[in-house]
This record gives structure tokens, sequence and C-alpha cells, in this order.
């Protein structure tokens, strides 16, 4: 799986400046947040991936 790698260059490449800043209201450890949503997605559990499901 890609999951690790996808995460952290994806994310900094992909996701605009915009949902940065509002990722970064709701928790100051933007990278963890970011990494949740789509580790999340392939392995379950990841609890900020639920509480952004959610």
């Amino acid at each position: 799986m890609q999951a690790t790698i996808l995460s952290s260059d994806f994310y900094s490449r992909f996701v605009s400046h915009n949902i940065k800043t509002t990722f970064q209201t709701l928790d100051p450890y933007s990278k963890d947040i970011l990494v949740g949503p789509i580790e999340g997605l392939l392995t379950p559990g990841t609890t900020k991936a639920t509480t952004l499901s959610q």
C-alpha cells in the first residue's frame, strides 16, 4: 500500500491552503488531521478519520 507515502506527499501538494487553514483551526497538528482521512479510508479505525467522517 502506498497510503503512507501518499498521505505526506499527496496532501502537502494537493490540498489547497484554504482547506489546510480550516484543518488547522480544528487541530493545531494539521498534518495528523490531514493524514487521518486518507489512512482512515484504507485502514478504518483511525480516531481522527472517524471524527472527521462524523
